[in-house]
Order: C-alpha cells, then sequence, then structure tokens
C-alpha cells in the first residue's frame, strides 16, 4: 500500500472497540509503528529504571498512570523511531488535558496528527466482546476466547499461558464504559471541532472494519488510490 506522506494516525474507541487491532494491522500493512500506551507502560515497567519501577507500583495496584509519566514514555518511545516511519497510536488521549498536552508534544517532535479513527461500537457489544476476551501472558496476544482457546490454555503464537484480564469482568467494564463516556466523549468533541476526527461502524467484522478505515483514508487523499 502506497501512501503520500508519514502519516500518523491516532485510534479511539470504547473497550473492545478493536481499536488496538486495527491500529496493529494498519501498522503492518503501510510499514507504521504501532504504539499502544498499556504496551508501552508495560514494557517500561519491566526495565530497573526509577521510572520503571515507579510504574510497575502503578500497574500493580491499577492506579491509572499520571498523564506526565505517560508522555515521559511515549517520547523516549518516539524519538527512537526514524522519521520516516508513520505512526499508528492507540490508547492515548484518555481525557481532554491529556490530549492537549499530547498534541503538543507530538508537534514539537514533528509528528503531528493526520486523522484520528474513532471506532465505535455499543454497551451491549463491548460487554459481549471484552466478556469473551483472553490474553496471553507472554507476547500480550489478545484472543476470543472459544474451542481450544480457553482460559489456563496455550497461546497458539508463543506457547505463553491464555488468562482473563482482572478488569474484563461484567461489572469492572461497566466502571470503565462510564470513565470512557465521562473522560473521553469529550476527546472526541474536540477532534470533531478540529475536522480530524472520523467514525467507524465497529460492529462488523475485522475485515470490513479495516476496509472502512482504508476507504476513508483514499477518500481523504492520505494514501494512494489503486
Amino acid at each position: 500500500m502506497r501512501y503520500k506522506k508519514v502519516l500518523n494516525l491516532l485510534f479511539l474507541g470504547p473497550q473492545g472497540s478493536g481499536k488496538g487491532t486495527q491500529a496493529k494491522i494498519l501498522a503492518e500493512k503501510m510499514r507504521m509503528r504501532h504504539l499502544s500506551s498499556g504496551e508501552v507502560l508495560r514494557q517500561t515497567a519491566k526495565t530497573s529504571t526509577p521510572l520503571g519501577k515507579y510504574l510497575r507500583r502503578q500497574l500493580r495496584t491499577g492506579t491509572l498512570t499520571p498523564v506526565a509519566k505517560l508522555l515521559q514514555v511515549f517520547e523516549q518511545y518516539i524519538k527512537k523511531i526514524p522519521a520516516a516511519t508513520g505512526l499508528a497510536l492507540d490508547g492515548f488521549a484518555r481525557q481532554i488535558s491529556e490530549t492537549r498536552i499530547l498534541l503538543r508534544r507530538l508537534a514539537k517532535l514533528g509528528r503531528p496528527i493526520d486523522l484520528v479513527i474513532f471506532i465505535d461500537i455499543g454497551e451491549r457489544e463491548t460487554l459481549k466482546r471484552l466478556s469473551l476476551r483472553g490474553q496471553c501472558d507472554k507476547c500480550n496476544r489478545i484472543f476470543i476466547l472459544g474451542g481450544k482457546l480457553a482460559i489456563g490454555g496455550k497461546c497458539p503464537a508463543c506457547g505463553g499461558r491464555i488468562f482473563q484480564r482482572e478488569d474484563d469482568t461484567p461489572e469492572a467494564i461497566k466502571k470503565r464504559l462510564a470513565m470512557y463516556r465521562r473522560r473521553t466523549l469529550p476527546v472526541i468533541r474536540f477532534f470533531q471541532s478540529q475536522k480530524l476526527l472520523i467514525k467507524i461502524r465497529g460492529e462488523q467484522s475485522v475485515e470490513r472494519v479495516y476496509r472502512d478505515i482504508v476507504q476513508v483514508l483514499k477518500r481523504r487523499g492520505l494514501i494512494a488510490k489503486a
């Protein structure tokens, strides 16, 4: 796939919307770098640096990482990525104050956001998807449980153990959705006002969602039409 410039894309959506999956697919297809806030924090927490030790404590207690610390980690990763490589950002811009700081930092790094892709699904679909979600404790891949893919089973990719996150219970999901609506919906309205946001219907197949995103990128002139 050919694109006309180095793209920096931001993916938003409620839990279970598939924004991480789509960011990863697009990054692979377009030779971009996928950066997930959760993965970036987990990898940094494994280091023996003062920041790594701090993040380990945060992750153990489930406390939301302060924006200053999140952006500190984020900048470390971005500075290592070649300027000619685009970014697919997933899990950043959780609230409006954080978003404004993030945009300023990205501009300073020469990485302005070209498009915000909002993948939307309803609350019922979120509950359904997350209750069936499993994750590998080794490679962090996400799976839809069923058949041979079961809690405690082996990851087909690396042999790690599949587990279900504590925050994927129905009660925890509803609390996260309430927090999402309170904090992230203002971010969505902000990007709409900036004419940067496009909305994709997430309650369809992974392949269909991907095709819809590609069509929007083509219409916006961000990637070359075949």
